[in-house]
């Protein structure tokens, strides 16, 4: 409430690449090298998976049960149960980042080795345990998610809508003039904002009003910084 120290996990002459609370808020999860440490708040206990590279980005799943963590030399994607540290899989096809997983974890997407973007199934769902192949993927290199079913992702000027269970064809497409530079979904996925240098746009993601709803200038924005507090 006032920003005070309250204290301090480790020390470390390692930079802290990736941390993260679980969502139940009983752990807080870090790495600085080729290892997670996991701290219990709590009970103020410590337990470390070891991920065999070097740890570029960590996720919990939204119930907390699943870790899903990004190592590069050599690029893996690997999902660890929270319940007893075992690997639950590994995506040897992952490439390089960026690494997104879906809000309750049953999925998660990364660049390939080729370039594009794929999404695997993260659920156990007698899919094999090593190298399982990806449900979909699509030569567009950056993707977000809007729910645990429905992401967006995108090239230079188009922006695509995507179903999980059908993410090779797009629900639809929103073309731009000017380069996008990021998108985002509101939390409950019914509006999707597309960023350019020249405008921020949104749009409804509801099937019976699908369209454009707003446009901000970036004038707009001069005005408002002009505004006396």
């Amino acid at each position: 409430e006032d920003g005070a120290h309250l204290s301090q996990v480790a020390s470390s002459t390692s930079a802290v690449r990736a941390a993260a609370f679980s969502p139940d808020g009983r752990y807080v999860a870090w790495t600085s090298g080729v290892s997670v440490k996991f701290w219990n708040l709590a009970r103020n206990t410590r337990f470390v998976l070891t991920a065999k590279g070097v740890v570029t980005s960590l996720h919990f799943s939204t119930d907390g049960g699943l870790m899903t963590t990004v190592t590069r030399d050599p690029y893996f994607v690997r999902t660890w149960s929270m319940a007893d540290g075992s690997l639950v899989r590994i995506f040897r096809e992952a490439g390089a980042e960026p690494f997104r997983a879906s809000p309750d974890g049953r999925h998660v997407a990364c660049r390939t080795r080729q370039g594009g973007t794929a999404i695997w199934d993260n659920d156990n769902g007698g899919r094999p345990k090593t190298n399982p192949g990806p449900i979909s993927s699509f030569d567009d290199r950056y993707l977000v998610y809007g729910t645990a079913e429905l992401v967006a992702t995108w090239t230079t000027r188009t922006v695509s809508v995507r179903h999980i269970d059908a993410a090779n064809s797009p629900l639809w497409t929103i073309a731009h003039t000017n380069e996008v530079r990021a998108v985002w979904f509101d939390p409950n996925g019914r509006y999707l904002a597309t960023l350019t240098d020249a405008s921020l746009k949104v749009w409804s993601m509801e099937e019976e009003v699908e369209g454009l709803v707003s446009t901000v200038e970036p004038e707009a924005f001069a005005r408002l910084d002009k505004m006396p507090s």
